[in-house]
């Protein structure tokens, strides 16, 4: 591994065994914390009849993950990860990209490139249930005079105030993270 085609292309990372990039955030730290554990959940996002596949882990040993690795749904012949297949195909949840499900049907995207930049994208899945499409997004950006910037959305230079920013962040994280029943793999 990884597939010869992606040898020869100078690809790099780790591998499944069905040739896709895994989740490498998700290997090194089963590698680095002795009492990590890793689970998986079923929960029917969209209501289809078909269930997506979470998977969570957590290096503390606690009883149940306080990360969300990936997630997946199932179309019939294969396991299809949404935000790969709606373009996101680098995304890594686990490290400065962080994945919540809330019980609307929400899914946050909490990310970082360094202490300056940082946001929230909220996204849906899509009516087909293959993909995810950008709800809302907010984030804030401090440049070199250190006055911190509040954004609607992380391109946009058109800032709104921090309450704006809250009130955002708080339409979508107010009903609260899905209870999602979590079994060790």
């Amino acid at each position: 591994f990884p597939p010869a085609e992606k040898s020869r292309s100078g690809e790099g990372g780790i591998w499944s065994l069905t040739g896709e990039v895994a989740n490498s955030y998700l290997f090194i730290n089963a590698f680095v914390f002795d009492d990590f554990k890793v689970y998986y959940t079923l929960y029917d996002v969209d209501g289809n009849g078909t269930p997506e596949l979470f998977i969570g882990g957590s290096p503390w040993g606690s009883d149940e993950p306080n990360m969300i690795y990936d997630f997946f749904t199932f179309d019939g012949k294969q396991a299809i990860s949404p935000f790969r297949e709606a373009g996101y195909v680098g995304i890594q949840f686990g490290y400065r990209v962080n994945l919540s499900f809330y019980s609307n049907g929400i899914f946050e995207v909490d990310w970082s490139n360094g202490a300056a930049n940082y946001g929230v994208d909220f996204y849906r899945l899509s009516p087909d249930g293959y993909n995810v499409y950008p709800v809302e997004s907010v984030s804030v950006k401090v440049p070199y005079d250190l006055i911190i910037g509040f954004y609607h959305d992380a391109e946009s230079e058109d800032e709104i105030s921090e309450k704006e920013y809250n009130a955002i962040l708080q339409k979508y994280m107010a009903v609260g993270e899905a209870d999602l029943k979590w079994s060790e793999i």
